[in-house]
């Protein structure tokens, strides 16, 4: 399980022998990118389920705010002291002030793993390995996803901050911390 798939990503890493093994659970909160997601796996051999949830701590109403680059969309607004902030990304320049900045921001259901699949009942398998990359949300979404990572989930594989970029952004120590009283332990940076 994936969460921010845009454009088809996903942290498990392509082993072409074991791909057809593979079940591909990927969620995204901006619907718009729901077919990208879909068209960045069509060459894989693995099962693909593209799920439109907006995941964090609680089921409530949110606001996605959805970004000049939208790969950085978040439901944290960006902590404007780094808008200065630079560095050569991808071949061009990228200034945290102009690449972050909010440009729509969209109602969304906000929606926890947990309910996904004990209230709701998805037809996605639970999932065993769970990776996110959602923009600074990412401890959040470990919140509401308590029960289902005591039932089912081996490994989180997740974005980490080591400074605030975004205004009430979790800590790669509180992060850990959160994690570790779940009985996960730390293996490696990637």
């Amino acid at each position: 399980h994936h969460v921010g798939g845009r454009k088809g990503s996903r942290s498990f890493p392509i082993l072409n022998k074991f791909e057809k093994d593979i079940i591909n659970v990927l969620y995204d909160a901006d619907q718009e990118c729901l077919d990208q997601v879909k068209q960045g796996n069509d060459s894989l051999d693995s099962k693909l389920f593209v799920l439109p949830y907006c995941l964090g701590e609680k089921c409530k109403k949110a606001i996605l705010n959805i970004n000049y680059d939208p790969y950085t969309s978040s439901l944290l607004h960006f902590n404007n002291e780094f808008k200065s902030f630079y560095m050569f990304y991808n071949n061009h320049d990228y200034i945290l002030g102009e690449t972050l900045k909010t440009m729509e921001k969209r109602k969304v259901d906000l929606v926890t793993l947990d309910y996904l699949f004990n209230d709701l009942g998805i037809s996605a398998p639970k999932p065993d390995f769970l990776s996110i990359d959602i923009e600074g949300g990412e401890y959040n979404l470990l919140k509401g996803a308590k029960g289902i990572m005591k039932s089912s989930i081996l490994a989180v594989y997740a974005e980490v901050a080591f400074l605030p970029f975004r205004e009430g952004q979790k800590s790669f120590s509180e992060l850990c911390d959160l994690l570790s009283k779940q009985g996960f332990i730390f293996v490696n940076f990637a």
